[in-house]
This record gives C-alpha cells, structure tokens and sequence, in this order.
C-alpha cells in the first residue's frame, strides 16, 4: 500500500535518516505492529489487514523522508501506484484467470450455486468458516436468507461472528450448513442431517461440504 518505489528509495537511503521527536514518535506507532503481525503470522496466522493500523504513521515517515531527498520520487510512486490500481481493477473487474487472484474468483458464481440449488427452498445458512462466512453475508446482504455461525455456549469465541451470529444451541428451523458437521454436535434438538454434495472452488483448496440439515 505504501508502495515499492517508495519503500525502496527509503530503505537505500537509510543512512541518510534523520532521527528526531517527529521520526521517534511515528516509529513508535508503526515498527511495534509490523513485529508483532510479523511474529503472529510466524507462530499461526495473521491477514494483512492486521497491520494496517500502522500504515499512516509508516506512510508519513517514509513521505517526509523521501521529501527531504527527491519531491520527483513522490510523484514517481503516485503515478506507480496509480497504474497498478488500474491493472488490478481491471484485472479483478474482468475476472481475469491469473492464479493470484483465486481467493476472489468464484465466489458470485458459488453463491448462485447455492441460491439454485440448497439454498433455493431454505431461509437459514450456517457457515462454520470464518472467511467463508463474510464473503458470503457480503453477497448475500441484499437478500432475505438469515447467516448464522456454530458457537458453543460458554466456549471461547474464535471471532466475531460467534459473537454476532451464533446458531443457538436449542434452533430447531431447518438450514443448510457448510463445515465440518462435528461442530454441530451441541445442538439439543434431535436433527437429520443429508449430505447434499461437495463443491470444489477457486477461492478454497479444500472442496466445501454442503449438508441440509433438518429437525
């Protein structure tokens, strides 16, 4: 986000940095949250997203250092970054094939897979994946189906939507799940569960399992 042409002219001019209150107090706010993303994504995982609350602080640093040397360097990484916000809009924009962009593709035509198909005569939705899980209540915002989440009673909450959105432990309406159907194992009311199908995506290594799930 900050921009390779800029990080680049910053890091080789390094012995040049001048080191006052105003470069202290904003390192103090950027370097700490890279570490510490750096050294959660090393021990089990972290989204880029994460360190974005350093991004400000980093971003002015490395402006008003590059400022100080070469005003041609600032304009350079503009217009940079302005094409590469072009190609990859466009790119994303024409659902292009390149491997980079799987996480995204496929995930329109998966929902209308399953407005289709199990979703077609359903109300409710459970998805066990986190991720899976908002991209899918991005897609279906608009719509009336109802997103829930499997959320043990009592349990630690592995993320919001536990929070937000929990199946509750005594639901008794028919839905369609997608997970791993042991995280359903809590639920009081006495259920028949019907595998539908696994579906293979571009925006998941692992085929996700469908079930429809009824009481």
């Amino acid at each position: 986000m900050l921009g390779p042409i800029l990080v680049f002219f910053c890091l080789i001019s390094f012995k040049k940095y001048k080191v006052n209150f105003e470069s202290t107090f904003l390192i103090i706010f950027s370097v700490p949250i890279f570490f510490i993303v750096f050294v959660e994504s090393v021990l089990v995982r972290a989204n880029a997203n994460w360190a974005a609350v350093a991004l400000i602080a980093t971003l002015i640093l490395f402006i008003n250092h590059a400022y100080r040397f070469s005003k041609y360097m600032i304009s350079l990484t503009n217009f940079f970054n302005f094409l590469i916000c072009v190609v990859l809009y466009y790119l994303i924009g024409s659902t292009s094939n390149v491997h980079i962009f799987d996480r995204i593709n496929g995930m329109s035509s998966f929902v209308n897979f399953l407005h289709s198909g199990p979703l077609s005569n359903e109300k409710y939705l459970v998805v066990q994946n986190r991720l899976l899980y908002s991209s899918l209540s991005y897609y279906l915002k608009d719509s009336e189906k109802i997103l829930l989440t499997p959320y043990i009673p009592g349990d630690v909450y592995a993320n919001h939507f536990q929070i937000s959105n929990p199946l509750p432990k005594t639901f008794n309406k028919s839905f369609i799940f997608l997970g791993d159907i042991k995280s359903l194992k809590y639920l009081d009311n006495k259920k028949l569960i019907k595998k539908k199908i696994t579906k293979k995506t571009k925006f998941k290594k692992e085929p996700i399992k469908i079930y429809e799930i009824s009481f």
